[in-house]
């Protein structure tokens, strides 16, 4: 218990009252509360791999803050079986689709994503450290002989700043920032679908901004429910 009321003072100090109790009181609870379960699971994922794709990653714990966004949220991975079953749900079968994880972390829906038949696997993360260690697992990985690394693309960026591909999309999305780049990156999909119509699925487990995809013109709801969403393109 002392260690929750340490987090949530954290929190509180890194990004303001209101935007605490509005935006990551939600995300405690997901987060917080269900660590230690994903972490047990996590490990045997990392333990045939020998890769490090588990635990809880808060932002103020990133050294690097310099080009942080504002509303960055921890990085958490979710079960290889949960991304395994989001990525059937969303009929992610295609070999002309590319993957974009944004808010790519670690890399571990990058590696679940590799035994599907994407033309391109892509990690858009802003952290330098993250996006190092995620780079370390790829090569580990391709090393094995577990995944062929020509076809990940990893990127450290700010996700609201980045130019979606022009093929057909599966966009992944573990509840990895708030309000102000979900904007953004809401507008980007729109622009690119309005010069692009193509078919676009979008993955949002835990879903704290799914209203912005809801209320999109661009975008109809497939399922939704407190735990994930699924959206798709009405261009195609």
């Amino acid at each position: 218990m002392l260690a929750f009321a340490r987090h949530c003072a954290s929190f509180v100090r890194y990004y303001g009252i209101v935007a605490s109790l509005r935006e990551v009181g939600p995300l405690i609870r997901e987060v917080l509360f269900r660590t230690e379960e994903r972490a047990e699971r996590a490990d045997a994922f990392d333990g045939r791999r020998g890769t490090d794709t588990s635990g809880m990653v808060m932002p103020w714990e990133l050294k690097d803050q310099s080009n942080a966004p504002i509303d960055g949220n921890p990085y958490a991975s979710l079960t290889s079986g949960r991304i395994r079953e989001l990525l059937v749900a969303a009929e992610s079968g295609a070999s002309e689709t590319v993957l974009v994880d944004l808010g790519s972390g670690k890399g571990r829906v990058l590696l679940v994503a590799q035994e599907f038949p994407f033309k391109r696997i892509v990690g858009v993360e802003w952290s330098g450290e993250l996006h190092a260690i995620a780079q370390t697992n790829v090569a580990i990985a391709a090393v094995s002989g577990q995944v062929p690394d020509a076809r990940f693309e990893l990127l450290q960026m700010d996700a609201a700043a980045y130019a979606f591909p022009t093929e057909p999309l599966v966009v992944f999305l573990f509840n990895p920032f708030g309000a102000a780049t979900m904007a953004h990156v809401v507008a980007n999909l729109e622009l690119t679908l309005a010069a692009y119509p193509r078919r676009v699925i979008v993955i949002y487990a835990n879903p704290l901004h799914g209203d912005f995809f809801a209320q999109s013109a661009a975008f109809r709801t497939i399922a939704a429910t407190r735990a994930d969403a699924l959206f798709e393109s009405v261009a195609r």
